[in-house]
């Protein structure tokens, strides 16, 4: 079971852009998701990869100042060319895998100029049963101000990863927070969370991974290698929620709105992905 969450702005907060306390409770909201996750599916997820944590030490202190200490999680993380200093990074099992190789993948541009955005993780691991599994954390470019183009080239990139470890003969994961729902297609990628907005509008339940304006938005997604047997969910967890007061029902409870400290972890749901080669 692998795992993915948009962190939203975790800053280190030693250079001051976040109260020591306020980072702490921070890091101890998430620790208690992941054993909500162990709670609710019999096991703590293999892998979590994250988004818009800002360096290492974010990553360390939240495997050493939570109880996420007594597991065996492991960190990788690269620092990227983002302008908002904001990284992907991952934390693994290494009872459950051995890590083979890890490198951050940079964006590029048509000219071959690295873009200041995420780069792309790639963490490649063998499995208890000896598999090879790659996996890909994402978070591709916003869509602020309008502009596809960076997005189109971190989509051109992971669909190039993709097509060179498809050779390795493993399982590929690309998870990540996409800025960009449904539609678009990897080849020899499966889009696990079209599949499930597809079932979930059949029985017209809302998803979605984030809310923006009332309205729901499915950016956080998961894409794994045509033939694997997986399922994906939002964990839309209470405890992760408030009152929507503007439009109804409940949306992500937020660090910050704003000025305004709202004591939440992130304005993004965690998704989870199932694969059958992690009973």
């Amino acid at each position: 079971m692998g795992m993915f969450w948009n962190l939203e702005n975790f800053y280190d907060y030693r250079e001051g852009a976040s109260a020591k306390g306020r980072f702490y409770a921070k890091c101890d909201a998430v620790s208690k998701e992941l054993f909500r996750v162990e709670d609710l599916y019999g096991a703590l997820p293999d892998f979590v990869g994250m988004a818009e944590v800002e360096n290492s030490f974010v990553v360390r202190q939240l495997l050493r100042s939570t109880l996420l200490c007594k597991t065996d999680y492991a960190p990788v993380h690269y620092d990227s060319e983002d302008h908002r200093g904001m990284d992907c990074a991952l934390i693994y099992r290494k009872e459950r895998l051995t890590l083979i190789s890890s490198k951050p993948c940079h964006v590029l541009d048509s000219a071959g100029t690295v873009l200041a955005t995420r780069d792309i993780l790639l963490a490649s691991f063998l499995t208890e049963s000896g598999d090879r599994l790659d996996v890909l954390v994402n978070h591709h470019p916003s869509r602020i101000g309008g502009k596809t183009l960076p997005r189109q080239y971190a989509k051109c990139r992971m669909q190039a990863l993709c097509d060179s470890l498809s050779s390795f003969g493993g399982t590929i994961v690309s998870i990540g927070d996409f800025n960009e729902g449904p539609g678009w297609v990897c080849r020899g990628m499966e889009d696990l969370s079209r599949v499930l907005s597809e079932s979930l509008g059949e029985r017209n339940i809302p998803c979605g991974s984030i809310r923006f304006n009332g309205q729901w938005e499915l950016i956080d997604r998961c894409f794994v290698s045509v033939g694997t047997e997986a399922r994906m969910e939002v964990l839309a967890d209470p405890a992760l929620s408030v009152p929507d007061t503007v439009h109804g029902g409940l949306k992500p409870r937020r660090t910050s709105q704003g000025p305004k400290y709202t004591a939440g972890v992130s304005d993004h749901y965690p998704i989870l992905v199932m694969l059958s080669k992690f009973p």
